[in-house]
């Protein structure tokens, strides 16, 4: 008869109640002894796992924060920068305003300028109408 001969592969581990490397025959071994196998069961090997995933959520909980902190230091920057666009755009209105003030009050200045002048050549008619009749009154009486 012929013999089949099988070749035995071996896995390198490390086991997950000491850490220790070890060669297993087997893929999915997960202590390297029964000494440890049997101290797993005793304290629970989810310990390991639960200690694992405390880990992994204080890293998720980490990025989280930084995430958050982040995203308030964007909304703290959008804030300001809207604060200072509110400010600008009441500045330009602002000045606007005074522009538009400075041209009714040029706009009124030469109105009663136009005013005095007109007021001014009238009294000067008047006056100058006025010395043409005394005048005319005093060559009369002169005479």
């Amino acid at each position: 008869m012929n013999k089949k001969r099988v070749i035995k592969s071996y896995y390198y581990c490390e086991c997950d109640v000491c850490g220790k490397n070890f060669t297993a025959k087997y893929s999915n071994t997960r202590y390297c002894s029964n000494a440890c196998k049997q101290k797993a069961y005793r304290i629970g090997y989810s310990e390991k796992k639960t200690r694992e995933n405390t880990i992994e959520l204080q890293l998720l909980t980490q990025k989280n924060k930084e995430t958050e902190l982040q995203n308030e230091k964007l909304r703290l920057e959008l804030t300001i920068q809207q604060n200072e666009i509110r400010r600008n755009t009441q500045r330009l209105q602002l000045i606007n305003e005074g522009k538009e003030r400075v041209k009714q009050e040029e706009e009124q200045k030469l109105k009663r300028q136009k005013e005095f002048d007109e007021w001014e050549t009238k009294t000067n008619m008047r006056n100058d109408t006025n010395t043409k009749i005394i005048d005319s009154i005093l060559n009369r009486l002169i005479k």
